[in-house]
Order: structure tokens, then C-alpha cells, then sequence
């Protein structure tokens, strides 16, 4: 799976189908918007802040399960797939795509926690030897660490796909089939996060310094600061969600055939006009 390809076919496929992705993304961006608006504080530090900080996430993921579906179905069978389907819709398969979602959001956090845990035991280690070189080692392995997250997220959320299809989720099937391109998916994701990064902190330059001393210092930003910076990234959010489920669909596509019993995406061949079907 060519990562600098399957990156520019995502981009193109985004922007082809940008008018679908809008249309389906159009209400769980505004409910996101109103969650991390209303709801989300700086620096949470009571037990009731920090619930009502985990309760927004697990209702905005909720909000975009009938998003990932439309658009899985999308990348997997085409446009048609989703014609008749309602603007916003939760049926039985969005519950237990958002299920699935919740159940691997669970296992990354334990891969990125036993990947934590042993960097830092490296770094205090080396740390032991010489400070500088820990302070050193401590970069690569959290690009190391990262890398890790992001290939088992993948490979795992290839299985979202399956299910998004009308197929049945398996997790161990998923990580499978997805053992020889983990790898580029993790970098692929790893170039998206970096890109919209950078976008976010363009657009962030005059805010971003405030809100960092803010947290630094537990105490609260301006009122114009933390609105800025939870549209910022609520829409970038949005945006590597989309771009990142439409990977998962390419990946998807690449080790497993497609189900026969929906529209294919590729192009009906033209008719042929009427003075052609005369010609000998």
C-alpha cells in the first residue's frame, strides 16, 4: 500500500465526494460545536468536570457514527449507496458501529498507555546515565510510540469498514488481513495529523500562546481564546476523521473484495449514441 499514492487517491476521493461529505458531516460538526462550546473547560480539574469532559467525547462520537457509515458506504460502493439514506440517521448498524468505535478507542488507550510506560522507563533509564541523553531519546521514542498507536488503530478500524458494509465485525480478522500494510497506514495517518497540525496552528498563531500559558498555569483563557481554539479544532478534528475513515476504506478495498450485492464504484460504460448503433 504505496503511502505517498493511497495519500494522494484520499485527498482526490475527499474532494470528489466533498458535496456527500458535507451534507452527512453537516449536523455532527454543529452538534460538536455546541458540546466543546458549552461544555469543554480548559483545564478540567473536579471529578464532575472531567465526567462532563469524557460524556461529550462519547456524545460526539455518537453524533458521527452515522457520518463514518454514509461515508464507508460511499468509498466502498458509491454515491448510490447512500442516495435514499437519511440526512441523519441512527439505526441498529450506527449503535454498533459507535459500539465498535468506543471498544477500540478503549484498546488504543491501553496500547498507548503499556507504550508510555515503557517509554518513559527508557528515558529514566538513560536519564540515569546522562540527562541530556534522556532528554534526547525522549523525541524518537515518542515518534516511535506514536507510530505504534496509529498502526494498531488502523489495522483495527479496517474492521469499521466491514461492518459499515453490512459484514460482521472481527477484530482479530481485521488485524489479520492488515498485517502487511500497517505500517504505511501509520505513516499515511502520521502525514495527515502532521499537515492538519501545522493548518491549525497557522490559524491559531495569535490565540495558541495564551491558551498554552492557560493550561500551564490552571487558570482560565480568555472567553475569545477557548472559542477559537475548540472551533479550530473541532473542524480539524472533522477533517482527519474524514480523511483518516476514508484510508480505512481504501485499506478495506485492498485486502478484502468488495460485496457483489451493492453498486460498484467504478463508472457504467457509455452508451452508445444512435448513429453508432447503426454503424456495421
Amino acid at each position: 500500500m504505496p503511502v505517498w499514492r493511497t495519500l494522494k487517491e484520499v485527498l482526490a476521493l475527499c474532494w470528489r465526494e466533498r458535496a456527500t461529505a458535507l451534507k452527512f458531516g453537516a449536523v455532527p460538526v454543529a452538534v460538536n460545536i455546541i458540546l466543546v462550546v458549552f461544555f469543554t473547560e480548559v483545564a478540567p480539574q473536579s471529578f464532575v468536570e472531567r465526567a462532563r469532559s469524557w460524556g461529550s467525547s462519547v456524545v460526539s462520537m455518537l453524533a458521527f457514527s452515522p457520518f463514518c457509515v454514509a461515508w464507508f458506504r460511499t468509498i466502498l460502493f458509491g454515491r448510490d449507496a447512500v442516495a435514499t439514506r437519511p440526512f441523519f440517521t441512527i439505526t441498529l448498524l450506527e449503535l454498533k458501529f459507535f459500539a465498535w468505535m468506543l471498544l477500540i478507542s478503549v484498546l488504543i488507550a491501553l496500547v498507548g498507555a503499556i507504550a508510555a510506560f515503557i517509554g518513559v522507563t527508557i528515558v529514566l533509564l538513560l536519564g540515569a546515565i546522562n540527562e541530556v541523553l534522556g532528554v534526547v531519546a525522549a523525541v524518537p521514542l515518542s515518534i516511535v510510540g506514536l507510530a505504534v498507536i496509529l498502526m494498531s488503530l488502523s489495522r483495527w478500524s479496517v474492521g469499521l469498514a466491514r461492518l459499515a458494509a453490512g459484514g460482521e465485525m472481527d477484530l482479530q480478522k481485521a488485524w489479520t488481513v492488515t498485517k502487511p500494510i500497517g505500517w504505511s497506514m501509520a505513516g499515511i495517518q502520521m502525514i495527515i495529523f502532521v499537515g492538519i497540525a501545522a493548518i491549525s496552528g497557522v490559524l491559531l498563531a495569535g490565540t495558541l500562546p495564551d491558551f498554552i500559558e492557560a493550561v500551564r498555569t490552571k487558570t482560565a483563557a480568555s472567553e475569545s481564546t477557548q472559542i477559537t481554539v475548540q472551533l479550530v479544532g473541532t473542524i480539524s478534528g472533522a477533517i482527519v476523521l474524514w480523511l483518516t475513515t476514508t484510508m480505512y476504506a481504501l485499506a478495506y478495498r485492498f485486502v478484502t473484495p468488495v460485496p457483489q450485492n451493492m453498486p460498484s464504484t467504478a463508472p457504467s460504460p457509455p452508451t452508445p449514441s444512435p448513429n453508432e448503433q447503426t454503424q456495421p
